[in-house]
């Protein structure tokens, strides 16, 4: 092992032969030399985007970087690698566009679905890591092409049988009746969140949730801001792809569900 190498720790992740999984030798080698790396290089690199250059970041190694504690959260490199992350997977299925287009009815439930689930996966590996993420350190545009199929049979499964949303059509707001459920609540209160009974119930509610409200709720809970005018913070309108009005529809929506579950009053 050369001097400007790191040793990279295998993956736990077992095939059906029960062999483990293996990164490609290329991308075992840049994670390697991406763990020596300084983290600022890391944030210059993971800027460019022709995947010829040599100091291009692939996204198997943005994976393992967002994985592991090289690069500190609240770090501007790590906000950058999760925007360039988030920005690679909205290209490859096909909805990198400016967040105020329109999407059709198809787009928009695979859209949420793939950002829903590689953002969810990301979060609880942090908290608790785990092997489900370890096939997108090896090929991660497969890994996405699958969420991609899984987000296609979900919108085909839901196209006939939808159920209209809580928000107006024209004002794009939250309807009234939720906006009353939701009221003054904020599961998310430090003062609430300091007794141990209460996490638990809140954590066991918050797995009731939908995909994105759920998503919303952890990273409100992580100290991340809504939207944000500083480019250099990340917020959770950012995170998800989504604007900052549905962002808080969907956040109301969590919190009357919520309460609901615990009985607040």
């Amino acid at each position: 092992m050369k001097a400007t190498d790191a040793e990279v720790h295998p993956l736990t992740k077992r095939k059906g032969d029960k062999n483990l999984y293996l990164r490609p030798p290329a991308i075992e080698k840049k994670i390697s030399e991406s763990l020596t790396s300084s983290v600022e290089r890391i944030g210059e690199d993971c800027g460019i985007a022709d995947p010829e250059h040599h100091s291009y970041i692939p996204s198997e190694v943005i994976v393992h970087l967002l994985r592991g504690n090289k690069i500190p959260h609240n770090h501007r490199c790590h906000e950058s690698l999760w925007k360039v992350l988030m920005e690679r997977v909205l290209k490859q299925i096909g909805c990198m566009r400016d967040p105020e287009s329109p999407l059709s009815a198809r787009e928009d439930t695979v859209r949420a679905y793939v950002i829903d689930r590689l953002v969810n996966l990301l979060l609880k590996d942090r908290e608790k890591p785990s092997a489900r993420l370890d096939f997108f350190e090896v090929r991660f545009g497969v890994a996405i092409k699958a969420l991609e199929t899984d987000g296609e049979r979900k919108y085909q499964r839901e196209k006939d049988t939808r159920a209209p949303l809580e928000i107006d059509s024209e004002s794009g707001e939250i309807s009234s009746k939720a906006e009353r459920s939701a009221g003054s609540f904020d599961p998310t209160d430090p003062n609430k969140l300091d007794d141990p009974n209460y996490r638990k119930r809140l954590d066991q509610a918050i797995n009731q949730l939908e995909p994105m409200q759920k998503n919303i709720i952890h990273l409100l809970r992580l100290g991340y801001p809504i939207e944000s005018k500083d480019p250099n913070e990340r917020s959770i309108s950012t995170t998800l792809g989504r604007v900052e009005k549905t962002i808080r529809n969907q956040r109301d929506k969590a919190f009357s569900t919520l309460r609901d579950l615990l009985r607040e009053e």
